[in-house]
């Protein structure tokens, strides 16, 4: 395994998003390393989603969907990497 020095997220449930750095899975380069980063990112991204579906589906009961929007919704907004 390669030599990480900052994990892509380190409280997500995916294996791959806590094992690899962002920089590791990036698909720059040809042939099987390129296959193997995107199959590693479409399990981030799965994982991901079912994270944000089981949080809006189970917001919902009791009148707190709204409050799920928005907390989610300033989540995106303050994003995940410091700004440049």
């Amino acid at each position: 395994m390669p030599r990480i020095r900052v994990r892509w997220n380190e409280a997500s449930p995916c294996p791959a998003a806590k094992d690899y750095s962002r920089a590791y899975l990036h698909p720059s380069g040809q042939g099987p390393a390129r296959c193997w980063a995107l199959i590693l990112l479409t399990m981030v991204n799965l994982s991901y989603y079912q994270e944000l579906m089981a949080g809006g589906t189970g917001g919902d009961h009791g009148g707190r969907f709204e409050e799920f929007r928005h907390q989610t919704q300033a989540m995106w907004a303050q994003g995940d990497l410091p700004p440049r």
